[in-house]
């Protein structure tokens, strides 16, 4: 894959890096955070979150640990908890959202052809398809 860092890609846009730590706090130290033992933390408090993802993929398996890897260089810690598909859906609901922090149960959204891809089903206040439950008066 060649030196990220040096390529066309890092020069055109900077962001795209592999060493997280120059980004490490621009907004989050301006509140308050400060990297301790490799994690942001603002007092007693940690960024950190669970991470729950459906069991039995090695490729959503490997998609977590990239994104907890690739987090844990910017100081957010996640812990990982693989879930099968009918247990994430159960314990995963927007009726206990007190419960769980993020999950992800292996697939995404697709709009059919011949819809008109508003994103109605999936965000409008309690649209049948808004399982996290997204309200906003403004977008509705």
């Amino acid at each position: 894959m060649g030196d990220l860092k040096n390529s066309f890609a890092c020069h055109r846009f900077p962001l795209l890096v592999n060493d997280y730590s120059q980004l490490l706090g621009t907004p989050l130290q301006s509140h308050g955070w400060h990297l301790t033992g490799g994690v942001m933390t603002r007092g007693n408090q940690k960024l950190s979150f669970n991470f729950a993802y459906v069991a039995g993929s090695a490729t959503v398996t490997a998609m977590a640990q990239l994104l907890k890897n690739d987090w844990a260089q910017e100081g957010i810690q996640v812990s990982l908890q693989q879930l099968p598909l009918n247990t994430l859906f159960g314990e995963l609901s927007q009726a206990t959202p007190q419960k769980w922090d993020m999950g992800y149960w292996g697939a995404g959204w697709t709009y059919q052809l011949d819809y008109y891809p508003t994103g109605g089903n999936l965000f409008a206040s309690g649209a049948g398809e808004n399982n996290g439950g997204y309200q906003s008066a403004t977008m509705d």
